[in-house]
């Protein structure tokens, strides 16, 4: 098996149904020896019966509560065969040359361990992909009240991180790229220790992987001479904004740990109380909302 591609989706049964019909079309377009697993995290929306009535060739794993995002795509990792790994967002429509654009370059480049590509909706309006891994100190920025204090800075450490200026056409090395459309060996992710690090739940698991893949000398890619349609947020318009906060807050103390280690892990943990505290009082004052 050449391919596998893995596309989880929580209650998005109407675009799924175009990421599927758009995955198979290209699937059939090349002639490629391919799979597609779609992970359904116990929608409620008829997402499952809809892969099962429309789409009987596809591989379809029916969880029946929601695992999010990192453990579903893990579940359906766990499924594949592929040579290759493609993760697909559930509102993601795959244009013509896309994952053969992808499946080219890695075989092109076998430095290459990731590889990523244009994300644009139906405008063609860019949404950002590709980026530098984020630090101690611009989260700092943008979790506490030192972001408040000193707006310019923060603003300048959030263009730095998301390479802000650059126009995503070109073919670049970077850092970190994002789940939407995300193209992997899987000689190179048995190499790094698996797929996604399931102490994540739905966000900044893809950063992490990146990081265990540079560590061991492989380079991600992003290329900015293929594309895809992102409808955007409709998994994330599932939950409610402090909910989503909360989950985001989680994986990010993840992601210290994992990337940063343990002691920047804790500046930040204690950083968060003290804003908290700080904020707390100010409230109390009447000298912030």
């Amino acid at each position: 098996m050449l391919l596998s591609i893995i596309v989880a989706s929580y209650n998005t049964a109407e675009p799924l149904r175009t990421c599927i019909a758009s995955i198979l079309s290209e699937v059939k377009r090349m002639s490629i020896s391919a799979e597609v697993i779609v992970v359904d995290n116990g929608s409620t929306d008829g997402t499952s019966l809809m892969v099962a009535t429309e789409f009987p060739g596809v591989k379809l794993i029916n969880n029946q509560l929601n695992e999010y995002f990192v453990r579903g795509i893990d579940r359906g990792y766990s499924k594949s065969s592929g040579k290759f790994i493609l993760v697909v967002g559930s509102d993601v429509e795959v244009v013509p040359g896309a994952i053969g654009g992808a499946l080219d370059f890695m075989d092109l480049h076998p430095q290459a361990g990731a590889a990523s590509c244009k994300i644009v909706n139906h405008s063609m309006e860019l949404q950002a992909t590709g980026g530098r891994f984020l630090t101690l100190t611009s989260d700092l920025f943008e979790w506490t009240r030192l972001g408040w204090l000193l707006p310019s800075i923060r603003q300048r450490l959030r263009e730095f991180h998301y390479m802000s200026s650059w126009n995503r056409q070109d073919v670049r090395e970077v850092d970190t790229i994002v789940a939407n459309f995300m193209m992997f060996r899987r000689s190179t992710l048995q190499a790094v220790g698996g797929f996604f690090d399931s102490r994540f739940i739905m966000f900044f698991a893809e950063d992490e992987l990146c990081w265990r893949l540079k560590k061991k000398g492989w380079k991600v890619f992003h290329l900015g001479n293929i594309y895809v349609y992102h409808t955007g947020r409709l998994t994330l318009d599932k939950f409610d904004n402090s909910f989503l906060s909360k989950l985001t807050l989680m994986d990010r103390l993840e992601y210290h740990k994992a990337v940063l280690g343990p002691i920047r892990a804790l500046v930040f943990r204690v950083a968060l109380r003290v804003d908290a505290a700080v904020t707390k009082i100010l409230r109390h004052v009447g000298l912030f909302d």
